[in-house]
């Protein structure tokens, strides 16, 4: 696997892995971000204009919005004319000692500019290819385009809401762009041990629909599970669901065993139901789930949040409280495990990222670099794929390349 100057300072488990990434928005970068924080090198090959996460959100400089600050961290960035000949030679030859290419274009698009599969592999048999599509390329929507808001409809996801509300609502974050981003992630490091193994490289697709219906189907397909249907579609545990007010604030209980239910119905004045048929198994309480929920409501609204969440810990029931988005950075075990970092962006002056979440004994994952700025390090880029100074400016000049 290639090092660069980049990877040689990481310690995580994919230091010295090199991935040209040519993804935008959330789910490509998402993915490619993981392998960064795990030690992987990551190239983020841009256009002019730059990735159009760039421009959303908050920020205190053009270019720089607050998201694109979060999901574009450990990462190098170069500007490169891929429709110009001179700029996809460029994209070849940094495709000679890369280990993954990634991209979110579709396959037409992809196939324009010369950089398909079978293009690439045959400039280098060990690279991992992935795809990180809207819909696979097998089906009738293939050359759709796709985003979150449209996957989120199609996979089911405001169908499940709709069932449960009547209202079509949105999943308050991006959760498609996101669950794909991870299966990015997860994939790409499953086709590098295969490689290990093979010697090989492989392609991979990725849909963002078919990887959402999975993900939302887990629970939903219920009684669809059988054939013919045994019930329902629709997690029956969703139904009545919900967060319960209490005298300053909310707070989530789940009794999810039997052993949470008996201990549970004591604790808000319902010793006999402990013995009652109706609510000794999970199978009868599912029945008149909706009764239990307003049981929950009714108490937990007489009491604090913080003497609830004390009563529910000593019955050793499961429960949390319900935090808004900014009591996240005091929260108490945030703080302890120093899951906000600050950091110095050389542009943007001081920012916070949310480290990488997975501890590792021995290749420990690092918040190493800031999010570039657009074509930061195209010189760095080009100098050590071998071209020389004299070409780098003249590559500039031409408006092939870009250096910010």
């Amino acid at each position: 696997m290639t090092g660069t100057s980049n990877a040689a300072k990481a310690t995580g488990p994919l230091a010295g892995v090199k991935i040209l990434d040519l993804t935008h928005v959330l789910l490509g970068p998402l993915g490619t971000m993981i392998c960064g924080d795990f030690g992987a090198d990551i190239i983020k090959v841009e256009s002019a204009e730059g990735d159009t996460l760039r421009a959303t959100g908050i920020m205190r400089n053009p270019g720089m919005g607050a998201a694109f600050l979060q999901a574009n961290r450990n990462k190098r960035s170069i500007v490169i004319d891929l429709k110009k000949p001179e700029g996809a030679a460029i994209l070849r030859e940094l495709i000679k000692d890369a280990d993954i290419f990634v991209h979110s274009m579709r396959a037409a698009a992809v196939r324009r500019l010369g950089f398909s599969y079978d293009d690439v592999k045959a400039i280098n048999p060990r690279l991992i290819y992935c795809a990180a599509i809207g819909f696979g390329t097998k089906g009738p929507h293939a050359d759709r385009p796709a985003y979150d808001d449209i996957i989120q409809g199609e996979a089911g996801v405001i169908g499940a809401e709709l069932a449960l509300t009547g209202a079509p609502r949105f999943a308050s974050s991006l959760i498609a762009d996101k669950t794909v981003g991870l299966t990015v992630a997860y994939a790409l490091m499953a086709a590098l041990y295969a490689r290990e193994k093979s010697g090989k490289g492989q392609a991979i697709e990725i849909p963002m629909f078919e990887t959402m219906v999975q993900f939302s189907m887990m629970e939903h397909l219920a009684g669809m599970v059988f054939e013919p249907s045994q019930g329902p579609v629709g997690h029956m545990r969703i139904r009545g669901r919900r967060a319960f007010a209490t005298r300053d604030g909310h707070v989530c209980i789940l009794a999810y065993t039997d052993r949470h239910w008996r201990a549970l119905f004591p604790v808000f004045g319902h010793p006999e139901f402990v013995a009652d048929p109706r609510y000794v198994n999970a199978v009868e309480r599912q029945k008149r789930m909706g009764e239990l929920y307003d049981m929950i409501e009714k108490n937990v609204a007489q009491m604090s949040t913080e003497d609830c969440l004390a009563v529910m810990t000593k019955a050793d029931i499961p429960c949390g409280k319900v935090n808004r988005i900014e009591d996240l950075i005091e929260e108490p075990h945030a703080k302890a495990v120093g899951l906000f970092q600050d950091i110095d962006h050389p542009s943007e002056g001081r920012i916070r990222n949310v480290r990488p979440a997975v501890e590792f004994s021995d290749t420990p994952a690092q918040l190493r670099t800031p999010a570039p700025r657009l074509g930061e390090h195209t010189r760095d880029v080009l100098r050590e794929a071998g071209y020389a100074d004299a070409d780098v400016e003249s590559l500039i000049a031409a408006g092939v390349v870009k250096a910010g």
